[in-house]
């Protein structure tokens, strides 16, 4: 079956159901999958009478939601080749290159994206149709809104229907589905998944996830990200549950999300590592706010919950949550309970994008009985090999889970690539059907994979004796301190950044050093909230900093169990600025590319290893925070 019939056989079981929920003017607005399969066999016959043929690739690049989803689906249905472009992908030649590379013949676009395509349309010659997702009264011969495409499938559905079904049933599943570019500034070519490689993913997330229909995920992440693609918006829909689309900020936040949990009641919520932190920041806040002493009696349940999980060998048992002891039914009722009931009472967990999660972190909504899923895999794999999962022995703390069912994974040495024994790190390979065999850049070559079909992540981790994932780093980012010990930064900066409330983003260096630094950008809000001043002068710019820093010195006195002391920063740099690293557009604060970063502040790197750099209260760090701050409206002494 291909994705199309997959969906029509969804329609029989779910057609009643909700399949989307999305906000719009302040409220959420639903329809069901009989509704959303409506409307794609309207569009599907539009994209008909306009010229769209078997094999031509169409651009989608607008918002997340309903019309996302029906110009997705209805561009399978007429055998084309959506190419999924991220929204954050702002810089203009980007976009031309994917265009341009693709041979993109349409692309369906919001009204407020645009501008650009608009520019550019001219210098790309395959490109000879644009669906604005909204009015449009130019006169562009090959501009047309969405709704003279629904205007069409209405007036042609008659005629056009048969044909529609004949196309549906003569989709191979060895087709192209999609086009997704991995990695645009580094010039990796487009990734062509098949609907094998996407129905395959689907299947062996079902297998463990179960998610069931009449379930609710709240979706806080962009639909043109593989991951998001594939364990959110197809996974949902392949087992007649709802998606629920909130307006999200740039860094994927939702402004009214504590107030949409108590509205939508979702089940699961799909977040971002920045997300994770604003939520945490608020519950503690809240917490708070009723006094110092309920944070005290959180920290100590926290501290039962880590060691009744190191008794258990790593393992958490969901069934106990609230049964550990008297102490730990006291807790729930008098705290974890009353968080999840202000979090909507039924979310059942949260899954994050990444495989990098602060331990403490995980321990928090561990003990408050949300725990948050995390999982790995590559763009090559279609999406998730593995996923920590909420049942019994398929959940272990810190790790990325067990491999899904169907799928294989073995932990290499980089050098002699064999196989490594449990418990030592090497470089983790995949054997699954959900892995592609080729790229856009060269269709008769196929992505290299050793002879028995193994394919090379390019990632380091370990597998343990019970077969739990640990994660440790992309081998492109692994840095060497003084002795010759490599070791991975991400880790350390997802640390720093989920533990310190005043950390917007961190980027941590070590250039075979006898020591580590650090570059911080910090969290103006949240400084300016604690600080309660305008930071007009010299003297609150020094407490901003004196603020940061004792944060950052407690962090790293933490850390010093978790970590080896060449690893954790010694010295910090604030930056006055937010670091620019994207990787291909769909970027996050906490993912930073460090071959990008390390070229673009190789002067405030070499500044961190001096001397004058280890007062806090140097010259730089007084003038970028102070710009940070005040945004440079005033000058300060140095």
């Amino acid at each position: 079956m291909n994705i199309i019939e997959i969906f029509e056989d969804c329609i029989s079981r779910y057609g009643s159901n909700p399949m989307i929920m999305e906000k719009q003017n302040n409220e959420y607005l639903s329809l069901s999958y009989q509704d959303v399969y409506n409307r794609v066999k309207k569009f599907s016959i539009g994209l008909l009478a306009l010229g769209i043929k078997p094999g031509d690739k169409v651009a989608l690049y607008a918002d997340s939601g309903t019309d996302w989803l029906v110009a997705e689906l209805s561009l399978f249905c007429v055998k084309a080749i959506v190419v999924p472009i991220s929204q954050s992908m702002a810089d203009e030649q980007e976009l031309k290159l994917c265009l341009h590379h693709s041979k993109c013949r349409g692309i369906v676009v919001s009204e407020k994206l645009y501008a650009p395509i608009s520019k550019m349309k001219d210098s790309l010659p395959n490109l000879n149709l644009i669906i604005l997702l909204a009015e449009y009264f130019g006169n562009e011969f090959d501009v047309v809104s969405s709704e003279r495409v629904y205007a069409l499938g209405r007036d042609l559905y008659e005629a056009k229907n048969d044909e529609l079904s004949t196309l549906i049933r003569s989709i191979s599943y060895d087709d192209v589905a999609m086009i997704y570019y991995a990695d645009v500034q580094s010039k990796k070519e487009g990734v062509l998944y098949t609907h094998r490689n996407l129905i395959t993913q689907v299947d062996q997330m079902s297998f463990l996830m179960q998610i069931g229909e009449w379930k609710r995920s709240y979706m806080m992440l962009p639909w043109s990200d593989i991951y998001v693609h594939q364990i959110s918006l197809m996974l949902i829909m392949f087992n007649g549950s709802t998606i629920v689309v909130p307006k999200v900020s740039v860094d994927c936040f939702c402004y009214s999300f504590f107030r949409d949990l108590h509205d939508i009641r979702p089940n699961f919520v799909y977040l971002s590592l920045s997300a994770i932190k604003t939520i945490k920041n608020r519950i503690e806040e809240v917490i708070a706010h009723y006094g110092k002493f309920y944070l005290l009696l959180l920290e100590k349940y926290m501290k039962l919950v880590e060691s009744t999980i190191l008794r258990s060998s790593g393992y958490w048992d969901f069934k106990l949550m609230g049964v550990l002891s008297p102490f730990a039914k006291i807790m729930d009722a008098l705290i974890c309970k009353k968080i999840r009931e202000a979090l909507g009472g039924d979310i059942e967990y949260f899954i994050l994008r990444g495989p990098f999660l602060d331990r403490q972190t995980e321990l928090f909504f561990l003990s408050i009985g949300i725990p948050i899923l995390r999982g790995f895999g590559t763009v090559m794999s279609s999406s998730l090999v593995s996923l920590n999962f909420k049942t019994n022995d398929c959940y272990k703390l810190g790790s990325s889970g067990k491999p899904f069912h169907n799928t294989c994974l073995k932990i290499v040495d980089p050098l002699n690539k064999k196989p490594l024994s449990a418990g030592k790190i090497g470089e983790i390979y995949i054997q699954s059907e959900s892995i592609v065999t080729t790229d856009l850049k060269d269709t008769k070559n196929p992505i290299p994979k050793s002879d028995t079909g193994w394919y090379s992540t390019k990632w380091l981790g370990l597998m343990d004796l019970d077969g739990f994932l640990f994660v440790d780093g992309a081998q492109h980012s692994y840095m060497t301190n003084s002795t010759g010990e490599k070791f991975s930064p991400h880790p350390v900066e997802v640390a720093f950044y989920l533990r310190s409330p005043y950390i917007s983003q961190c980027f941590l260096s070590n250039t075979g050093m006898d020591f580590s630094v650090m570059l911080v950008v910090p969290n103006r809000q949240a400084i300016i909230s604690n600080l309660n001043t305008s930071l007009r002068d010299e003297q609150k710019v020094r407490e901003a900093i004196r603020l940061l820093y004792a944060s950052l010195r407690k962090i790293g006195s933490e850390l010093k169990e978790e970590f080896s002391s060449l690893s954790l920063p010694i010295t910090f740099v604030v930056l006055g600025e937010k670091i620019e690293s994207r990787k291909n557009g769909e970027y996050y604060c906490e993912e930073i590319d460090p071959i990008v970063v390390e070229q673009l502040y190789k002067k405030e790197i070499k500044y961190a290893y001096s001397v004058q750099a280890k007062n806090p209260y140097n010259p730089k760090n007084l003038r970028n925070m102070f710009k940070l701050l005040s945004r440079g409206k005033e000058k300060v002494k140095e």
